[in-house]
């Protein structure tokens, strides 16, 4: 999703998938989730959800282990939570008696009150809206380190370098010279050039008094 895409999602209200077959129970589902301002989009098909969950990336999804086969809702609720995008969001999976273990982030024993499904669905979007900021932060965080490892690496190669005087000029013909490598003798600098392509000579440059001498 692009960060326009993004900018404008954060401007919406959250959006709820409800994987639900009865339509009494989708109808009290979504009138609970509207009055409290979010939207609700609805499968029927548990099978279908992953697909469904796939083009409209909600903030939550809810389901409902009566109206399938026990073991159908859990698989499907295992594979919102191994799929890449989907996997970090939350899932209520509500029920008439415990069913064992679960993947599901919330699971709440019917009767379920409005009260209860909002406060929990609440708590779940709050805990995953943080989880996100702290990845963005970390993922800030991490390219900052990066662009400052870059730049240190950058000076560090900057220094290690060796350092190459400006372009010199030969001083017979005054073609540019090669320069080849800096030197020292006895505490003076020389800068070391190849011989004149035009033949003039073979010359450094004491870096002290400023002036070439020729060296053939």
């Amino acid at each position: 999703m692009s960060a326009l895409a993004q900018d404008s999602r954060s401007h919406l209200p959250p959006i709820i998938l409800l994987v639900e077959r009865d339509r009494d129970s989708v109808e009290h589902y979504s009138r609970c989730f509207e009055d409290a301002g979010l939207w609700v989009a609805v499968t029927r098909e548990p099978d279908e959800a992953v697909a469904a969950a796939e083009d409209l990336k909600p903030d939550l999804i809810v389901t409902d282990s009566d109206t399938a086969e026990p073991e159908e809702v859990e698989v499907v609720v295992d594979a919102f939570k191994r799929h890449p995008s989907l996997g970090r969001v939350p899932v209520i999976k509500m029920a008439s008696a415990p069913l064992g273990p679960s993947h599901a982030d919330s699971v709440l024993i019917k009767p379920v009150t409005a009260s209860l499904l909002l406060h929990r669905t609440r708590e779940l979007l709050a805990r995953a809206g943080q989880a996100s900021r702290d990845a963005h932060a970390m993922i800030g965080r991490g390219q900052a380190l990066l662009d400052h490892s870059t730049t240190l690496l950058q000076q560090s190669s900057e220094r290690l370098a060796p350092e190459r005087p400006e372009q010199r000029r030969c001083p017979g013909c005054g073609t540019p010279l090669e320069w080849v490598e800096h030197g020292t003798i006895g505490g003076t600098g020389y800068d070391y050039y190849r011989w004149c392509i035009k033949g003039c000579g073979l010359y450094c440059f004491d870096r002290s008094r400023v002036t070439w001498v020729r060296l053939a």
